[in-house]
């Protein structure tokens, strides 16, 4: 497969993000910014502390879309930054 170099875009407010996917400030691993990335599509990543959080992860999505449709990702993708 063959995709663009990744272009960084805008970096996101916590709480903003927090909001807009159920979660609070302390889901979030703090070293790392939240922010959209394309390769073609772009996805606003969230850096979480740990696999507990992405397992309690309810996401309302008309909240994460319409977060989604003012900042100009497409979708959010969450991983957990440290092991």
């Amino acid at each position: 497969m063959t995709q663009m170099d990744p272009v960084f875009g805008m970096q996101h407010d916590r709480e903003a993000v927090g909001r807009a996917i159920g979660l609070g400030l302390e889901d979030f691993d703090a070293s790392l910014p939240i922010e959209t990335v394309s390769t073609g599509l772009p996805y606003t990543v969230t850096p979480l502390k740990s696999l507990e959080v992405i397992q309690k992860l309810q996401l309302n999505l008309g909240r994460a879309d319409a977060y989604l449709k003012k900042t100009a990702g497409k979708s959010f993708t969450s991983w957990r930054a440290k092991p």
